[in-house]
C-alpha cells in the first residue's frame, strides 16, 4: 500500500506547531513497528507497563510466534508484576508466580514445554483464570450460547473448553471470520498484545467479537481494486465492524479536518468500491488518534489530488497482515 500521501501529511502536521493534533511525548521506538500498525496501541500499553519489550537489535518482531514461557512472562508481568529468576530457566520466577496466583494449576505446563509455541486454547485457559483469580472478574454465568457460535467447538481440548468459552464470551480472544476458534493454532507477539490489552481493559473487548454471517464476505464483492492497493497480500475476506465500537468523532481546526478515535489501525477509505489512500494517522496529547482527511492549507502540495469529502466515504478500513481479513467500518459521517 503506497504511503506517500501519509508521509506528506505527517510532514505538514509536524510543521504546524499551533495545530491541535500532536504526537505523544513517548512512543515505543522499534525499527519494525509504526504507529499505523493495527497492534500498535496494544503493544504500547504493554510496553509502558513493562510487560513486554523488544530485542537487543531494537526490533519488536510482531509476527514472531510466542512461546509458553514468553506468554506466561508477559501475562504475569502485566498483572502481578515483574519476577526474579528462581531456577535455571530465565522464566522460572514467572511460572512460580503463575502457580501461586492460580493462573496455572499443577503440572499443566511442563518445563519441557516452556520453550514451545503456546496454542490459543492454552492461552484461553490462562487468560480466563487470570481474569477471575487475579483481576477478580466474575465469570460469565451462562456460556452455553457461545458453543453454537464456535464451529470447531467439538474439536477443542476438552479441559480447555470452559475457559475458552469464558475468554471468547468476554471478547478477549475472538474467533476467526469463518466461525472457528482455532484452538491448536499459535499466536504472534502482536496478537498476544491485543488479547492481553483486552483482558486488562474490558472497554476494548467488543471490537474483536465474531461478526454475524451476513456481515462477512469476499473482498471482491465490495472492493474492486484490493489486489492493486494491498500489494498481493492475498486478502480474501472482509468483516463489518459496528462504527459505535470505534468511538469516532469529527474534529476541525484552522489547518485541517480530522476524525478522532480511540485506537489506531485504520489505514484507508473506500469510496464507490475503490480503496483511496488519502489520510495520515497522528497521536494526540490525550492518547487518542486522529485521521486527517482534508488539509485546508497547502493544497498545492497534495500532488494534484483533491481533499476527501468525508460525507462521500462508504467505509473506513484496516487490514491485518497476519490473517487475510479486512475490517470495514461503515462511515458514520456519510450523508
Amino acid at each position: 500500500m503506497k504511503k506517500k500521501s501519509i508521509m506528506l501529511a505527517l510532514t505538514l502536521v509536524v510543521a504546524i506547531a499551533s495545530s491541535t493534533i500532536s504526537f505523544a511525548a513517548a512512543q515505543p521506538n522499534f525499527k519494525d513497528t509504526k504507529v499505523t500498525d493495527w497492534y500498535y496501541s496494544y503493544m504500547s500499553k504493554l510496553v509502558d507497563k513493562g510487560a513486554i519489550s523488544g530485542y537487543p537489535d531494537k526490533t519488536f518482531r510482531p509476527n514472531k510466534t510466542m512461546t509458553n514461557a514468553e506468554f506466561i512472562t508477559t501475562i504475569v508481568a502485566a498483572t502481578v508484576g515483574k519476577q526474579d529468576k528462581t531456577g535455571q530457566h530465565w522464566a522460572s520466577g514467572y511460572f512460580e508466580a503463575a502457580k501461586k496466583n492460580e493462573m496455572l494449576i499443577g503440572d499443566e505446563m511442563q518445563q519441557s514445554d516452556w520453550n514451545k509455541p503456546i496454542t490459543r486454547q492454552k492461552m484461553a485457559v490462562v487468560i480466563a483464570r487470570t481474569t477471575e483469580k487475579v483481576l477478580k472478574e466474575e465469570p460469565i454465568a451462562n456460556v452455553d450460547k457461545f458453543k453454537n457460535e464456535i464451529k470447531d467447538y467439538a474439536g477443542l481440548c476438552d479441559y480447555c473448553k470452559p475457559y475458552i468459552l469464558q475468554a471468547y464470551g468476554k471478547g478477549i480472544i475472538s474467533g476467526y471470520p469463518d466461525g472457528t476458534f482455532g484452538g491448536s493454532k499459535t499466536a504472534t507477539r502482536a496478537e498476544v498484545c491485543s488479547m492481553l490489552t483486552r483482558m486488562l481493559e474490558p472497554a476494548d473487548r467488543t471490537t474483536e467479537k465474531v461478526v454475524d454471517k451476513d456481515k462477512t464476505g469476499t473482498i471482491k464483492d465490495i472492493i474492486t481494486n484490493s489486489q492493486d492497493i494491498f500489494g498481493g497480500k492475498h486478502l480474501t475476506t472482509y468483516v463489518i465492524s459496528d462504527p459505535k465500537l470505534w468511538n469516532m468523532e469529527l474534529g476541525e481546526d484552522r489547518f485541517s479536518k480530522y476524525i478522532i478515535l480511540k485506537n489506531p489501525g485504520l489505514e484507508f477509505f473506500v469510496i464507490n468500491g475503490k480503496v483511496v489512500d488519502s489520510f495520515s494517522l497522528t497521536e494526540m496529547r490525550d492518547g487518542r488518534f486522529a485521521i486527517e482527511y482534508e488539509l485546508l492549507l497547502h493544497k498545492e502540495n497534495m500532488q494534484g489530488r483533491a481533499p476527501i469529502d468525508i460525507t462521500k466515504v462508504d467505509y473506513i478500513g484496516s487490514y491485518d497482515t497476519v490473517n487475510p481479513v479486512l475490517t470495514l467500518i461503515p462511515n458514520p459521517f456519510k450523508k
